[in-house]
């Protein structure tokens, strides 16, 4: 009799983690897919060691796993395919049923590979050709765009109009501590007024009682967070990209290598500062590889969550608090605010970069900080949600401002600070081209909030309309004797995610 060689239980294994790698390659890097991957080889391995000793062939084993494979990466994908399935009162679409239902395929299956004698060998072609044709579709979407990028325009760091003013390390004094607090979808007063029907002067004057300035008519230079944190972390506008890479382009790395590796934490280094980072769920500010602190609240790595957001173990994990975004968020923003609150017993003068995905959703508290289960969550609407966790945090701002300033020894310099509004409801999904944003939409998605605390400089070097370009121009400048210049405030859209260096210059439009 011919051996069998049976691959597909492999092939099964690493096609969910190919595919999700596929549709997000523009914006992971290979380090962040290697541990599902080797992890879900490692499972086939121990998978179908256990089903061959029960069977004691390995055709009917690596069959099984291989259909065992299938059901739990896609999982997931049905789920929110049978969510709204009910039959009378019962939900048939729910996640126990589901698992029961596969439970009880599984076992049929078990049973007829038991019980059979035919040969499975036309099967087993079959499974290997399925299996092959899922491994090769991603695989060739990957190489194809590896091969454009290798293949494209060589990039320089930096537009080079900065890196000259900046000073060198000659003069490692310190100097205050620095905090840049970025907010993400933080909308200006104006905007939360006028499209959420929210008013927020209380805390925007609770803010200036305590010696900010809030700059009431600012704006993103940039509508979404990479390209707005990367023009702001760098002093510069990014619209020097359209020439290097191409308007084309849909290659995200060259904006997240520019949230790693930017302008402010190197002159601050300089100086003598310890850079502090502290970063959310969100992969390309999660970590930093240059900081000499990272906090960030344990949890599994984006991509990782994301793959295990499509398989059988979410369900069952979430039962033991593991892998429940909602929850892990709720838990992030506590344990940012908390260690942010230690950051100036700290004997260094420190830079701390928070990024917070907050107001931004999920949406996990209500405005008195009682925790807001995913499911109550989902019967309100997105404006409800949104404006509760604004308030929430805005509480918890205040706290922290207060509380940074009491442990301080001497008055920090504070930048509170939105990358970009909240999303109009008309603007979304993955191919909305914002060249189709109507003015309205335009003046709600880029008016930000930006507040100032920059102890002993006149209030006359801030203007109403400075956007998150010049925030460190204007500090380095005035504390650093940085011969830095003011840029024109200028606000941008790029068109679309397949061209995200396709830039248009909208300041006329939101003002």
């Amino acid at each position: 009799m011919k051996k069998i060689f049976v691959v597909h239980p492999f092939l099964f294994a690493v096609s969910p983690v190919l595919t999700l790698f596929s549709h997000n390659v523009g914006q992971v890097a290979f380090s962040e897919v290697a541990l599902p991957l080797g992890f879900s080889l490692l499972a086939a391995v121990v998978l179908l060691a256990v089903s061959f000793l029960i069977f004691r062939d390995s055709v009917k084993a690596a069959i099984l796993v291989s259909l065992f494979l299938v059901l739990f990466f896609s999982h997931g994908h049905l789920m929110r395919y049978v969510n709204n399935w009910w039959i009378g009162s019962f939900h048939i679409g729910g996640q126990k049923p589901v698992l029961l239902f596969w439970l009880v395929l599984l076992i049929c299956c078990f049973f007829l590979l038991l019980k059979t004698r035919s040969s499975l060998a036309a099967l087993t072609k079959v499974l290997t050709v399925a299996a092959t044709i899922m491994v090769l579709f991603p695989l060739v979407n990957i190489a194809s765009f590896k091969i454009r990028a290798i293949s494209g325009p060589s990039l320089s760091g930096t537009s080079g109009d900065v890196l000259t003013a900046v000073p060198t390390a000659a003069d490692q004094h310190g100097g205050p501590d620095i905090y840049y607090i970025v907010l993400d979808r933080y909308g200006s007063e104006r905007v939360l007024r006028e499209f959420l029907d929210f008013d927020n002067s209380r805390f925007t004057r609770s803010l200036e009682e305590r010696g900010f300035y809030v700059a009431r008519e600012s704006n993103a230079n940039y509508q979404i967070t990479a390209h707005s944190m990367a023009s702001s972390l760098n002093l510069e506008y990014i619209n020097y990209l359209s020439e290097q890479i191409g308007e084309k382009s849909s290659n995200w790395m060259p904006l997240f290598s520019r949230l790693q590796d930017y302008k402010i934490w190197r002159f601050l280094k300089a100086r003598g500062y310890l850079f502090v980072h502290v970063g959310p769920k969100w992969q390309p500010t999660r970590k930093n590889k240059y900081a000499d602190l990272n906090i960030n609240f344990q949890a599994f790595p984006e991509f990782s969550a994301l793959l295990l957001r499509t398989t059988m173990a979410l369900p069952i994990l979430h039962k033991f608090g593991i892998g429940d975004l909602h929850l892990e968020k709720a838990k992030r923003l506590l344990h940012e605010f908390d260690r942010l609150a230690e950051i100036p017993l700290m004997a260094e003068p420190t830079f701390t970069l928070v990024h917070m995905l907050a107001p931004h959703g999920p949406y996990v508290y209500d405005k008195d900080g009682s925790y807001l289960h995913a499911g109550k969550a989902s019967k309100r609407s997105r404006q409800v949600n949104y404006i509760e966790q604004l308030e929430f945090l805005n509480s918890k701002l205040l706290q922290l401002v207060d509380a940074i300033m009491e442990k301080s020894s001497e008055p920090p310099i504070i930048v509170i600070q939105g990358d970009e509004g909240p999303y109009p409801s008309t603007c979304r999904g993955p191919d909305y081209s914002w060249t189709r944003a109507t003015q309205s939409e335009l003046r709600q998605k880029l008016g930000i909030l930006n507040a100032y605390y920059l102890p002993g400089l006149d209030e006359d070097f801030l203007y109403p309309t400075i956007t998150p370009v010049n925030s460190f121009r204007l500090i380095f400048r005035h504390y650093f004797d940085a011969n830095l210049d003011l840029l024109p405030d200028r606000v941008y859209i790029m068109q679309d995610v397949n061209h995200l260096y396709k830039f248009y210059d909208v300041t006329d439009k939101v003002k």
